[in-house]
């Protein structure tokens, strides 16, 4: 699976870990339905 990480910093020293499912944003991007729960995506 190909996932991007990264840090925000919504406010000043407090910072935030993202990540995305490249798969699931080209997915979301393109209009198709995404079946992984929050669960899942932890998992993998």
């Amino acid at each position: 699976m190909d996932r991007l990480f990264g840090v925000t910093m919504g406010e000043k020293g407090v910072s935030q870990l993202v990540s995305v499912d490249l798969e699931a944003a080209v997915a979301i991007r393109d209009g198709k339905r995404v079946e992984k729960t929050l669960l899942e995506v932890q998992a993998a």
